[in-house]
């Protein structure tokens, strides 16, 4: 093809191109939206809506936030708004009734006396829609809107969401924070004081009742439960200037479970109050309120068994983890049966391969074994922390860990006596040295860990190691 075809052909391209992004699209994308009642505006336009129905009369004003007038609670479900707005922007009004077709008898529509009606303000203008029968024929409802009072049929989409109570637009779970501001945790249950406290490297530990690490999942999940306290009613003041009193709800000095969170910084702390009561009263029996709340929340059960939980079920139960990956040396010291062994990446010939008693290793039984010890999970925890079998242990298993090259830190696992059970496998003690939190592992968890020479020397260098050695 010639160059002065292949420049027509381009030109001709970039025609068609501009023809479709500049012309097509947007006289289809005006013809679509040649109905739409808001099609001038954007839902961040709107800025106040207000709805009335059989049941409620709904004030939705928006600042820097949506808010839901109430003498309590202003808090708005940002899901049940978000969908009115959508509905709000989606209304299709062009099936339209011809003005000199209108009757003047707008019962006939069901538009003398409205069955609902939302007004929506944005950009300084407020529209007022009214609602009227369904028109069961075309499956399609009688609206009048605006100034005009044209008379149109619509979807029944933004009526459904019209037709709300004021305690569907409500937040049903009010408490609101991020996970990771949270820096200590105090609960005060039927006596019983809980403390959680973040340490500085993340990782969660109880100071009381009992102190141990915590598994950081398990926290997270009982955060989780207290943003998803949902509230299964509101109660509020009668108005702006009466209040509630808590006692009524057993809600006081006594609580049936009472929860303090420490956000931010111990320079910059804010406190997150949490007081939740038991008592029978309207249809209910827990009731929850939080920070300075002017509302009451009914709950449908009872929250404790999600927010009191036992130390021993929030407890770690991985205490030896490490990056497999930054291992560089591990030794084994059997107290009996087998020998010493060594597993040395650090060594020569090269950094990149593992040795076992100065032979080459099998990376993949290696790799195998270094994510077993790290993976150790605790069955479960002793009660008493007399003669475990540490001294001397039945199997000790140092890991050191080159997080950098100027950084080089061990990691101790002691394996103690066994414990034997009538009819049930051997378990044992364990524990990570320089912590005080003894802990129990199956006998198929401890044989998962026993290194043996023979197991992890590379099977096709057998013969070499052995000449070598």
């Amino acid at each position: 093809m010639s160059l002065k075809k292949t420049l027509v052909l381009a030109i001709f391209l970039v025609g068609i191109i501009s023809y479709i992004q500049y012309v097509e699209l947007p006289s289809q994308r005006a013809e679509e939206q040649k109905g739409i009642l808001f099609k001038e505006i954007s839902k961040s336009d709107i800025a106040q809506i207000d709805i009335k129905n059989s049941s409620d009369t709904i004030h939705l004003t928006k600042d820097s936030d949506w808010r839901v007038e109430t003498p309590g609670s202003d808090l708005v479900d940002l899901g049940a708004v978000d969908s009115l707005l959508g509905s709000i922007m989606n209304l299709d009004v062009s099936t339209s009734i011809p003005k000199e077709e209108i009757e003047a008898d707008l019962s006939i529509y069901g538009l003398e006396k409205p069955e609902a009606s939302i007004t929506v303000s944005a950009k300084g203008k407020a529209t007022e829609i009214a609602f009227g029968k369904l028109n069961s024929f075309l499956d399609k409802r009688y609206i009048q809107y605006g100034d005009t009072r044209n008379v149109s049929l619509v979807t029944d989409q933004l009526y459904s969401a019209v037709t709300k109570s004021k305690d569907d637009y409500r937040d049903r779970t009010p408490i609101e924070f991020s996970a990771q501001d949270i820096r200590q945790i105090l609960i005060l249950a039927d006596n019983v004081e809980y403390v959680f406290v973040r340490d500085s490297d993340s990782s969660w530990r109880s100071v009381k009742p009992t102190e141990a690490t915590l598994s950081e999942a398990a926290v997270n999940e009982l955060l989780r439960n207290v943003k998803n306290l949902t509230a299964a009613a509101f109660i509020d003041p009668k108005d702006a200037s009466s209040t509630l009193n808590p006692k009524d709800y057993g809600i006081g000095d006594k609580s049936y479970v009472t929860m303090n969170l420490a956000l931010g910084s111990s320079e910059e702390e804010k406190q997150l109050k949490l007081n939740i009561g038991k008592k029978k009263k309207d249809n209910h029996e827990f009731f929850y309120t939080f920070d300075n709340q002017r509302s009451i929340f009914a709950l449908a059960s009872d929250p404790k068994p999600q927010l009191v939980k036992p130390v021993v079920e929030l407890r770690e139960k991985q205490l030896f983890r490490f990056s497999t990956d930054n291992a560089v040396k591990v030794s084994f010291v059997y107290k009996e049966e087998l020998p010493e062994l060594t597993l040395d990446k650090s060594a020569k010939p090269a950094e990149s391969i593992w040795l076992v008693n100065h032979k080459i290793a099998d990376d993949v039984f290696v790799n195998e074994i270094l994510k077993n010890l790290s993976n150790l999970t605790a069955d479960s925890f002793p009660k008493s922390q007399d003669d475990l079998g540490f001294d001397p242990p039945t199997l000790a298993v140092t890991v050191t860990i080159r997080e950098d090259k100027d950084t080089v830190s061990e990691k101790v696992l002691l394996i103690g006596k066994s414990i034997d059970k009538t009819k049930e496998e051997k378990r044992y003690y364990a524990i990570v040295k320089g912590t005080n939190e003894p802990f129990i592992i199956s006998e198929q968890s401890f044989k998962r860990i026993r290194a043996r020479e023979e197991t992890l020397v590379k099977p096709q260098d057998k013969s070499e190691n052995d000449t070598n050695s």
